[in-house]
């Protein structure tokens, strides 16, 4: 959720609220009967105020898997991409050593049919 909406629904929640206490005091009625409306009105909006807690926890431990799981397979890919660089390079290094003893082989018998 970006931080426009959060706000709009901080604001939004914050309204009701607000509504609901100003309604309630408002009202003709009595202390008691007052206070019991109040308590009622403030355990239905916590209840509310959990669930959503609870479901943008959800929301962010979803995004989290999502993040981590793109994070991997970058990890995954680059892993391959040097692996192939790696092998690439030992292939040619171990070609030119092969090279360059057969070359030593050759030079060795050049000369020593020139004794």
């Amino acid at each position: 959720m970006c931080a426009s909406k959060k706000d709009f629904a901080k604001g939004a929640l914050l309204g009701a609220v607000i509504g609901a206490v100003a309604g309630i005091l408002a009202a003709p009625a009595s202390g008691e009967e007052t206070r019991k409306k109040l308590k009622e009105k403030g355990e239905k909006y916590l209840e509310e105020g959990r669930i959503k807690v609870e479901d943008l926890k959800e929301e962010g431990f979803d995004k989290l898997e999502e993040v981590k799981e793109e994070g991997m397979s970058k990890v995954e890919e680059i892993e391959e991409k040097v692996r192939s660089a790696t092998e690439g390079i030992l292939d040619e290094t171990s070609k030119k050593v092969k090279d360059s003893k057969k070359s030593k082989k050759d030079k060795k018998q050049k000369f020593a049919g020139i004794k």
